[in-house]
């Protein structure tokens, strides 16, 4: 025997040529013979029955050799272990006959619809090998289909701790839209929280995130869904928020919080030292930058950005002139060197240059901007002001300035703090308030561009429209109320 199994070995190491003339041919192995019994009633011994009302007859062994829990359920010595029919009290019924395929060895590919319930059916069972190649799967996945995975999140049944990494790959490829508030009203408040984590979408700041969180907590008509609890603390980057609201957190303050949020935050240690240590990183990230190297001249700034991104941005001068003709449209937004600016004015008519974006507003940091004619040294603006607005409302005043812009490269004119400079806008202007170094009134301006931190306006704007919507049903039923007393 042992002979004969030194011969067959060497054999296939030769690449199938044996002793004596014979030869061996490699054959894949065949799991067929386990498919061939996969919904049939032979040797059977149990029965699945399924939410929709139909049951699969299933072969014990078959299902104790994939899944860890079920081979601990079969090898015990509890009740169920004998019974003759089995209802999971978990997943789809489409779910399960997917797996119990598997299980077979059938040709199952696991259709779209199906993939987050399938991944959350196997951790649950503890079946390891479908666990590893969805998450490898999805790896390779394109925006859309990744999205497609993401919303199924949102329907999950429950929340495992290995559902993070699905999710980590696959919500950051959702797009923001109002039909995704509705879905996410949906979720449960786990699945809620983990989705809003990882959402990545460009320009989406912390308070948007918060926002969004706050929607999908609420109903359609306001009320409290669900209230906020411990595991959304995990799904803001709190570290993000300014300072003082930190602080004020940290002592028990939450109301420019609750105002985001649509419902009040309730105190707790958990929350005051989430807080702390949010203080904590932030402080440590500002410290490791005051030790880096000194920061260059010129940053990018948010509408470069934008722009870059595909994102709808606006410029817009009191008039143009003659050499602005000769740079691609959007130069001012680029740092370099340009004879660059409005045309000449009057006092009577300030000279400007407007920034403006649609669908993202701003919390200004600091006005980016370089003189527009370097290479001569004149008509340098030396008398400006610099304000923003929201929509079509009126300018508010960041800062005003009385002395002469650098010619010596980008300069960056921090916004001093005030109420003002802590809200959003999504028009900025530059107007010059005097005459330039040269006496006359070009605005002459190579770059501009602003520092700061964004939030989308579509979220504030679904946020307006639903509190408009419950101030007239508040003012309805009030209304009906008088009537019929």
């Amino acid at each position: 025997l042992g002979r004969e199994r030194w011969r067959m070995a060497r054999a296939a190491s030769c690449g199938g040529e044996a002793s004596g003339g014979d030869f061996v041919i490699p054959v894949s192995p065949q799991l067929g013979g386990f498919a061939n019994f996969c919904g049939e009633e032979h040797l059977s011994d149990l029965r699945v029955s399924l939410p929709d009302d139909t049951s699969i007859p299933v072969h014990r062994i078959v299902l104790a050799a994939v899944s860890g829990v079920l081979r601990a359920k079969y090898c015990s010595a509890f009740a169920d272990a004998r019974e003759a029919e089995w209802r999971p009290r978990f997943g789809s019924a489409a779910a399960w006959r997917w797996l119990i395929r598997w299980a077979y060895g059938c040709k199952a590919p696991l259709p779209a619809g199906l993939v987050v319930e399938a991944f959350v059916l196997a951790d649950h069972l503890q079946i390891s090998g479908i666990v590893d190649d969805v998450l490898k799967g999805v790896a390779s996945l394109g925006a859309k289909a990744a999205s497609r995975c993401a919303l199924q999140i949102l329907d999950a049944w429950a929340c495992p701790v290995a559902l993070h990494a699905l999710a980590k790959r696959c919500v950051p490829s959702v797009t923001i839209e109002r039909t995704l508030v509705d879905r996410m009203r949906c979720a449960s408040l786990p699945n809620l929280a983990l989705f809003i984590k990882y959402l990545q979408v460009p320009f989406m700041s912390e308070h948007d995130r918060l926002c969004l969180l706050g929607l999908g907590l609420r109903a359609t008509d306001g009320s409290v869904r669900y209230a906020f609890a411990e595991c959304c603390l995990d799904a803001v980057h709190w570290e993000e928020f300014p300072t003082s609201l930190l602080e004020e957190g940290v002592c028990g303050n939450f109301g420019a919080l609750n105002a985001l949020l649509g419902q009040q935050l309730e105190p707790s240690e958990n929350v005051r030292l989430r807080f702390a240590q949010a203080l904590a990183r932030r402080c440590r990230r500002f410290e490791d930058a005051a030790l880096a190297c000194p920061q260059p001249q010129s940053e990018e700034g948010v509408f470069s950005r934008m722009l870059k991104s595909g994102i709808n941005v606006h410029v817009c001068f009191s008039s143009v002139f003659e050499g602005n003709r000769s740079y691609p449209p959007f130069a001012v937004l680029t740092p370099g060197p340009k004879w660059y600016g409005t045309d000449e004015q009057s006092w009577t008519d300030e000279p400007w240059i407007e920034l403006s974006c649609p669908t993202l507003s701003v919390c200004p940091r600091a006005l980016c901007v370089r003189h527009g004619a370097e290479a001569f040294n004149c008509n340098v603006c030396q008398s400006y002001v610099f304000e923003a607005a929201v929509g079509q409302g009126e300018w508010t005043e960041l800062f005003a300035c009385s002395e002469m812009l650098s010619v010596d490269g980008p300069m960056l004119i921090g916004v001093p703090s005030s109420e003002a400079a802590s809200q959003f806008y999504n028009r900025f202007r530059l107007r010059m308030t005097g005459p330039d170094s040269s006496g006359r009134w070009f605005l002459c301006i190579a770059w501009m561009d602003v520092l700061g931190s964004t939030r989308r306006a579509d979220v504030d704007g679904w946020i307006a429209e639903e509190e408009e919507a419950a101030r007239r049903g508040k003012r309805w039923r009030k209304g009906a109320a008088g009537t019929v007393g």
